[in-house]
């Protein structure tokens, strides 16, 4: 037995080995030769090399860099600790490849030692940051994703209310330009630009990840079933699309309409990768994870385990997979699909992951809380009455939007009120001496928001219903309690018909609960 390990293990001082034994950190001591003289526990678990055989052997043989980190670590650690005089890090990013073949990431520092009356060694002290890493990099993507939310929220506000106008003042050219009239054809080109600007407004919407969404209880089976012709025609002739959906799935609680995008997106970002066609798989299935913690607090879940592959794939970078603008093909100037995904599970609690195979399969494995309570049925209301003239209180700060939305109003047949800020709208409510039917509010707004603007009016007239319109949309939570108190919510841009028909079963329904 050399002076070292004698010095660590011997008999003398059974409380330094002790000690050794119980820290969590790695802990690996070589001699002058750069030969193992003692490991601890941890060690031996990391390194998955039994201390007994590691004794006697160079560091390099125990302790296996990954390959392609090893320029990091130029020269043995013995010489570094020996030049550098004290403690030095071994930086981090380090991936240690164990002897079962295993990959950790580690971090860790090499110091020099000196015992009296043995040569001068080094002492290696190391740690697994695998999981510590995989939290660190979620949280460094939500921040992305927090950051382009903000950002897409306020363009699309602006872009909205731009939208609202072309396309209102457009449906109205329409209405006046005869059939055959030369003028007809830019108003129904203007119309069309306006239409694929609202695709790129629902691209912002989702980008923002503060759309409105309507959550039900359904079931993950059935709704790849129904969309199984929509995804066919997203991939193409030459994709095949497998299912492998297992019984009893159980429900989950999500926008369908979310569920249905994510799914497309999915298809849509194979397509990129599969050039020269190939295989995409859905496979459901219903997981427990007893006693961890994934996607919160929630442990029981159903999993979509959705994979591609095929000949001639293109490589996909796992790094950046769920990045903004991540291109699975060259050709593809932008792929927002993933990102996108990204923000529909997060919306819904769940999880996801990549398993990439770089230039052989990729597969996503996202998870989705499994619900537990009865799928709730509502009654619909599908018998609109007729209704006298209501009275309507349109609050907007701009002036062509308000003007806009009044000219819908007034062919509507309805008497219209009209405020351009809240303090406005109050003056209204208080000298107006009718009733209210409706009061119709921008969300956000100068001198009082829309919100605001409600609770004021609901203190004089609870029986007033509300409508809130927004080029922005709106925060989740505030959502919620407005919901909650009765509030209905329209989305900027929208047709004529839309906010009428919007307006119309508002009413309805109030006529219903009044009788």
């Amino acid at each position: 037995m050399s002076e070292t390990k004698q010095s660590i293990e011997g008999h003398g001082d059974p409380w330094a080995r002790a000690v050794l034994e119980a820290l969590g950190d790695a802990i690996i001591v070589v001699n002058g030769q750069n030969r193992v003289e003692y490991m601890n526990g941890a060690a031996e678990k990391l390194t998955s090399v039994p201390a007994a055989n590691a004794f006697g052997r160079l560091l390099p043989e125990v302790l296996h860099l990954a390959p392609e980190y090893g320029a990091e670590l130029r020269g043995d650690l013995l010489s570094l600790a020996t030049l550098h005089g004290s403690s030095i890090s071994l930086g981090r990013n380090l991936i240690l490849r164990s002897a079962d073949g295993a990959e950790l990431a580690v971090e860790g520092e090499v110091a020099p030692y000196e015992i009296p009356g043995c040569a001068p060694g080094a002492v290696v002290t190391f740690r697994d940051v695998t999981e510590r890493n995989r939290h660190e990099m979620a949280y460094s993507r939500d921040q992305k994703v927090r950051a382009v939310a903000q950002l897409a929220g306020s363009i699309a506000h602006d872009l909205n209310n731009a939208l609202t106008l072309i396309l209102g003042h457009t449906d109205q050219l329409l209405r006046r330009i005869p059939e055959g009239d030369p003028a007809r054809y830019a108003a129904e080109t203007l119309k069309d630009a306006g239409d694929m600007a609202v695709k790129v407004s629902d691209q912002l919407r989702l980008l923002s990840r503060k759309e409105i969404l309507l959550p039900a209880v359904l079931n993950l089976n059935r709704l790849i079933d129904d969309s199984v012709d929509l995804l066919r025609a997203a991939a193409g002739p030459e994709i095949e699309l497998e299912r492998a959906l297992a019984e009893d799935l159980g429900e989950m609680r999500a926008d369908p309409d979310q569920i249905r995008d994510m799914l497309t997106n999915l298809v849509v970002h194979a397509r990129h990768a599969l050039e020269r066609g190939g295989r995409i798989r859905l496979e459901t299935a219903g997981v427990d994870f007893a006693g961890q913690e994934r996607a919160g607090r929630t442990r029981r879940f159903i999993r979509l385990r959705f994979t591609y592959s095929g000949p001639g794939m293109r490589r996909e970078d796992p790094d950046r997979i769920f990045e903004p603008r991540f291109r699975a093909s060259q050709e593809e100037s932008q792929d927002l699909g993933i990102f996108m995904v990204l923000g529909v599970v997060s919306d819904a609690s769940g999880h996801i992951s990549a398993d990439v195979q770089p230039g052989s399969a990729t597969t996503f494995e996202i998870l989705l809380p499994r619900v537990q309570e009865p799928h709730p049925i509502f009654a619909s209301l599908d018998t609109p009455l007729e209704l006298s003239k209501p009275t309507i209180l349109l609050v907007e700060d701009d002036a062509d939007v308000r003007a806009l939305l009044s000219t819908y109003f007034d062919r509507g047949g309805y008497r219209l009120l009209e405020a351009e800020n809240g303090e406005e709208a109050l003056q209204v409510s208080e000298l107006y001496e009718g009733p209210i039917d409706l009061l119709i509010t921008d969300m956000m707004m100068p001198i009082m928001s829309g919100p605001h603007l409600v609770n004021a009016i609901a203190a004089d007239r609870p029986e007033t219903r509300v409508l809130m319109i927004s080029g922005r949309p709106p925060d989740p939570t505030t959502l919620r309690d407005l919901t909650h108190q009765g509030v209905h919510f329209l989305q900027k841009p929208f047709r004529s018909v839309k906010l009428l028909q919007r307006v119309e079963q508002i009413l309805n329904e109030s006529r219903v609960r009044t009788n």
